[in-house]
């Protein structure tokens, strides 16, 4: 079984830091195909997570102007979801303008 290069250590990292790790940009096309990285935005990843809470924090960091919110935000202060997780984080992002 072959393992997977070594990541950048941020929870949210760019296309750049994982090329700095010897990642290629096929490398990592691969890796988000096959479930390993998320594609949190344009030339930004993060390690495939299970977690909604994780999922969230990363899509936070990966927007300065955003803040978790509603389901995403239940989770991360540790109260009860009622309901399924969220599928995708739940952010709110300042309008831009």
């Amino acid at each position: 079984m072959a393992t997977m290069r070594n990541l950048p250590t941020s929870t949210v990292f760019t296309r750049a830091q994982a090329r700095d790790c010897g990642w290629s940009d096929s490398a990592l096309s691969r890796a988000v195909r096959s479930g390993h990285l998320t594609r949190v935005r344009q030339n930004q990843f993060a390690r495939a997570a299970a977690d909604p809470l994780v999922d969230a924090i990363a899509a936070a960091q990966a927007h300065s102007a955003s803040a978790v919110c509603t389901r995403s935000a239940v989770l991360a202060h540790g109260l009860p979801l009622y309901g399924p997780s969220p599928e995708r984080p739940e952010l709110t992002v300042v309008p831009s303008g």
